[in-house]
């Protein structure tokens, strides 16, 4: 057996000396991303975010009425006169000439005033153009609501620091803000909008709140978007907020300290980093508050290195994600790009052993039914693809948008010849979900020529049950004229059928229906078909879309991912669909108090993990977070917000 000798020490002594002066090497010269890197890390431990914690469900659907009900959904009274109200709209200008074309273009039919600062050095004390003067030109049809202010630049002196700059930066914005507010008559009511360029306030935001009382100030929630709209982050911005004008209001990017800690849900959109070009990227990492994030690192700069960070959805400083939770900072660590336009203006690389210690611990609550779907759903992103379609068209649609050849060029297709000769049709197969089916024929009435349903009195897995629309039909009269109904008589499983097979045989009747239906139009009549399932709602805007375009045969529709006003309709679902199996004897899922449990936590009602095909999904899913927002939804669903409450976001007590 080998022995220590006096003779190795030497060798000890120097590799012990070498390997020292390397680990302080690298300590010094890469201080600043170690400290990052432990503290971002760690921050769900030790820290909490700053944002407000009252937060306001948001309730906005095109066409919905701005007035006292509107206000009255919101928790607050509408204002008596609202016409005294004027609005300011205040930015400071870097150099994102886009972005400010897209800001007060959005914002010009409510906003009075455009108030711009802007400078010809960076807030680190580097020179830089003055963009918006030198491009003016450009915005000449805003031209006399713009009140703009040239702020001249320097070097930083002595201990300055980029944020004394920002500061004094900000200070120079409340005294434009005061002047201009200075020339208002008497009695007039200053609203004010306080956020960084790249924080675009919603258009229908602003005019909620001129028209409602929503006390001194508030905090507006905006979805949060990384270099492009292709980046979406989440509901995390913060910072952009509205406020009554006073005479000791300060123009600010953080909290009022004496406004109320409430910010509205989901009121507009975050892009931060969203620039045209490459030099844009460098001037802003090296010339704005936070531009220590360098740390020295001047690879950090490279253009090649910046547009593939850009193409992949990395953080540009190769920081970790700024997270209050671990849901969220696993959610972030590996972005998916999103195919989503509608309402603007590779898998998670962890030791297996972690997954399989999920799987384990999540077993030990649960019975043996459990073990094959928790190994199966906690495993299926190694070994599982999605099969919904992978190429997946952007959806642009926003208030107001025609739907033109222009709109069908956006989508890569030809606008119809004819749309007079396209029928369209929306069949469902009917359970028991009547708010829904109200929901869904008020949202398309307006597109859809016939509604047909086809309704057994028994359940997929042959247990009896009511008619529902048969039973309600008179709830339904409205749309009498445009619904082609099919009773289908139901009768218990015979042996060797499953659910599936009744289901593949109600589908059938839906079809021979739609073929009769079909049969009896003009010749030449082309038929557009809409199949989804009575809880999947396509949204007015998109039939619209697909009526007017000429998308080839057939096209798959992406929808935003039950939902019953009742707890039994709650169990009648989970005994009675095809996927009953899901409960695997244990009974105790269905259980009211338990249902109404899940339903408030937003858990999964048969206790299974995330069905998801990539980790980073599934972290995101496995603790979801309660929505505040209501816009986009169906109007008709909002227009009749106390009726249907229970869907609505802080909705989740159920009848018993």
């Amino acid at each position: 057996m080998a022995t220590f000798t006096w003779r190795r020490r030497p060798s000890i002594i120097l590799f012990s000396v070498l390997f020292t002066t390397a680990l302080v090497y690298l300590i010094a010269h890469n201080r600043y991303q170690i400290q990052n890197t432990l503290s971002y890390a760690t921050r769900p431990i030790w820290d909490k975010d700053e944002a407000p914690n009252n937060i306001i469900p948001h309730y906005y659907s095109e066409g919905l009425k701005i007035d006292s009900h509107a206000c009255e959904l919101h928790g607050w009274k509408q204002r008596k006169d609202a016409t005294k109200v004027k609005v300011l709209d205040s930015v400071l200008m870097s150099s994102e000439l886009d972005l400010l074309e897209i800001r007060l273009n959005e914002l010009d039919s409510v906003v009075d005033y455009f108030l711009i600062v802007e400078s010809n050095a960076t807030f680190t004390g580097l020179p830089k153009d003055t963009f918006f003067a030198n491009n003016r030109e450009r915005f000449s049809k805003f031209a006399p609501k713009i009140v703009y202010r040239f702020l001249p630049g320097y070097p930083l002196e002595g201990k300055q620091t980029a944020w004394h700059v920002e500061a004094f930066t900000r200070d120079n914005m409340t005294a434009l803000l005061r002047s201009q507010i200075s020339k208002f008559p008497s009695g007039t009511r200053s609203l004010v909008l306080m956020s960084d360029l790249d924080e675009i306030i919603a258009e229908h935001t602003v005019r909620l709140l001129r028209a409602c009382d929503f006390g001194p100030s508030i905090h507006l929630q905006l979805r949060d978007f990384m270099y492009s709209f292709e980046w979406y982050l989440g509901l995390s911005s913060w910072r952009a907020s509205a406020r009554i004008w006073q005479h000791d209001t300060i123009y600010s990017h953080a909290k009022d300290p004496k406004g109320p800690e409430t910010m509205l849900a989901d009121s507009g959109w975050h892009c931060s980093f969203c620039f045209r070009t490459i030099p844009e990227y460098i001037m802003k990492m090296k010339g704005y508050s936070h531009a220590d994030r360098i740390g020295g690192r001047i690879n950090l700069l490279d253009p090649r290195r910046i547009q593939d960070i850009i193409c992949r959805g990395r953080d540009i400083f190769g920081m970790l994600p700024e997270a209050y939770s671990y849901i969220k900072f696993f959610s972030q660590l590996n972005l998916e790009p999103s195919k989503s336009a509608v309402g603007l203006p590779r898998p998670l690389i962890i030791v297996f052993s972690i997954f399989f210690t999920t799987a384990l611990v999540y077993l030990i609550a649960h019975n043996r039914y459990q073990i094959q779907n928790t190994l199966s759903y906690a495993t299926r992103p190694i070994w599982d693809k999605d099969e919904a379609p992978n190429n997946i068209i952007p959806h642009f649609d926003a208030e107001g948008l025609k739907i033109d050849s222009h709109a069908c060029e956006l989508h890569g297709w030809k606008q119809r010849k004819d749309t007079t000769s396209v029928k369209v049709l929306d069949a469902v197969l009917m359970s028991s979900e009547l708010d829904l089916l109200e929901i869904r024929l008020n949202e398309l009435d307006s597109v859809v020529d016939y509604f047909l349903i086809v309704e057994s009195n028994a359940t997929f897995t042959g247990l009896p049950k009511d008619t529902f629309f048969a039973n309600n039909r008179d709830r339904f009269s409205k749309f009498a004229h445009k619904i082609v109904y099919r009773y289908l008589p139901g009768y218990p499983l015979k042996s060797g059928q499953s659910a599936w097979d009744v289901e593949a045989h109600t589908r059938n009747t839906v079809t021979d229906l739609l073929r009769s239906r079909i049969s009896n139009f003009p010749s030449g009549t082309q038929t557009l078909v809409l199949m989804s399932d009575l809880d999947e709602i396509i949204a007015e805007h998109t039939v619209r879309l697909l009526k007017a375009c000429d998308f080839g045969t057939s096209i798959h529709l992406q929808l935003r991912d039950y939902m019953y006003r009742t707890i039994p309709e709650y169990i009648m679902k989970m005994k009675g669909y095809s996927h009953a199996d899901r409960i695997g004897g244990r009974i105790n899922l269905l259980e009211p108090k338990r249902i109404q449990d899940i339903v408030c936590r937003g858990r999964d009602i048969f206790g299974m993990l995330p069905e998801a095909y990539s980790y980073v999904k599934f972290f995101s899913q496995l603790n979801l977070e309660p929505s505040k927002s209501a816009v986009g939804l169906p109007r008709y669903l909002l227009e009749h917000a106390d009726k249907f409450k229970f869907l609505l976001p802080g909705g989740c007590k159920r009848e018993s």
